[in-house]
């Protein structure tokens, strides 16, 4: 996961890159003009290199564009830092500007970064829609002059953080998700780190596909709990192990008073078959793996079991909040987390995860039964969208 120092890279600025941009998916691509409200004359749309004089300008344009949706929590000065321009953007970057005749409704900015072992990324830094003009196709005209920029220095790879609520703008732009990182404007909240090849043959990579195998293992996952949700023993969550191309599912059980945990169980049946898992596996859970001491767990924490096996990547489909404030805790324990940007995956994981608090106790020793009371509609929404 991104360290402090490599997130500075990404300048923050990212964070919420186009929240705004969100509503200009479903809108028509601009071409160049745009029709001025209750007038037959047309408007010129058009783009400008912004100067140095501009910064001060831009860094509150952005604010005000993110600021439209009263999503910030943090205080004015971390705003400032998440969005600053640094002065050398101006001349080893691109910042433009876009106008309709001569109103600014946009930006964008991008860079070229030397990274650990001289790799280099070409990051977007910014990209905002002026606020309260979002859902005119503003946007979709900031991105694609951004890969058109990108594919004329012959950058094969773009890289941005994002607020979640943009995910699908750019996920419907051709982006990928990769992994999140920590929100310094709203903490617990995590943000997508988003990668475009601006080479299509290049998307299909190893690398492009590395969150959507994660969430495909997830989906598996969660219909292994629920092929197994009727069996005497079964619990509520399920988990994955994958190591290269050896896979193994399992749910939680219980053992007179005690529950085996999800983790456990997984462990325990790779280790069978394939011996232990190395390092490169990752394991995938529907709820987050346990921290703390649990009363009814006979084992040590299933967070605890996976460092011992020196593993590093876990992916989930909801955060057990019981267990840890956010997912920076993870990170802390030097893990590797993500969490599921799939609707219906982290819908039916909440809900699972629900079950805890709603009936407490009884799931010791009435599980059977509560489950029957749920009844086979308690997974409908996500079947729908998963068969």
């Amino acid at each position: 996961m991104y360290k402090i120092g490599q997130l500075i890279r990404l300048s923050f600025v990212t964070i919420f890159l186009s929240i705004a941009a969100v509503q200009a998916a479903n809108t028509t691509l601009l071409t160049s003009t745009f029709p001025k409200h209750e007038s037959s004359k047309l408007s010129t749309l058009h783009f400008e290199p912004a100067k140095l004089q501009d910064r001060e300008f831009l860094i509150n344009f952005a604010i005000q564009s993110n600021d439209i949706y009263e999503t910030r929590t943090a205080n004015e000065e971390m705003a400032r830092m998440v969005f600053d321009i640094p002065e050398n953007t101006f001349v080893n970057g691109f910042i433009e500007i876009l106008k309709l005749d001569e109103d600014i409704v946009g930006f964008f900015s991008l860079t070229v970064q030397e990274n650990e072992g001289n790799e280099t990324t070409y990051a977007l830094e910014h990209l905002f829609v002026k606020a309260g003009l979002q859902g005119n196709g503003f946007g979709t005209a900031l991105f694609q002059r951004v890969v058109e920029i990108a594919k004329r220095e012959e950058w094969k790879r773009l890289e941005w953080l994002c607020d979640p609520d943009a995910a699908k703008f750019y996920l419907k732009m051709g982006a990928t998700i990769m992994d999140p990182c920590e929100n310094l404007l709203n903490p617990g909240i995590d943000l997508p780190i988003f990668e475009y090849y601006t080479d299509t043959n290049l998307r299909g990579t190893a690398k492009a596909m590395k969150m959507s195998e994660t969430e495909h293992y997830l989906g598996e996952t969660i219909k292994y709990l629920i092929q197994h949700w009727y069996d005497a023993q079964t619990g509520i969550v399920a988990c994955a192990i994958i190591d290269g191309d050896r896979t193994v599912y399992a749910v939680s059980s219980q053992n007179g008073k005690h529950w085996i945990h999800a983790e456990r169980n997984a462990y325990n049946r790779f280790k069978s078959l394939y011996g232990n898992p190395g390092p490169n596996a990752t394991f995938i859970t529907t709820l987050s793996p346990c921290v703390s001491d649990l009363k009814r767990r006979s084992e040590p924490s299933c967070s605890d079991l996976i460092k011992k096996l020196g593993i590093k990547k876990m992916h989930f489909g909801v955060l057990d909040t019981f267990h840890v404030p956010s997912i920076s805790s993870y990170k802390e324990m030097e893990f590797i987390p993500t969490v599921t940007q799939n609707e219906a995956m982290a819908k039916i994981c909440k809900k699972l995860m629900g079950m805890f608090t709603e009936y407490d106790s009884r799931i010791n020793t009435e599980l059977p039964a509560i489950k029957k009371e749920l009844g086979n509609s308690f997974f409908s929404d996500f079947l729908e969208q998963n068969t």
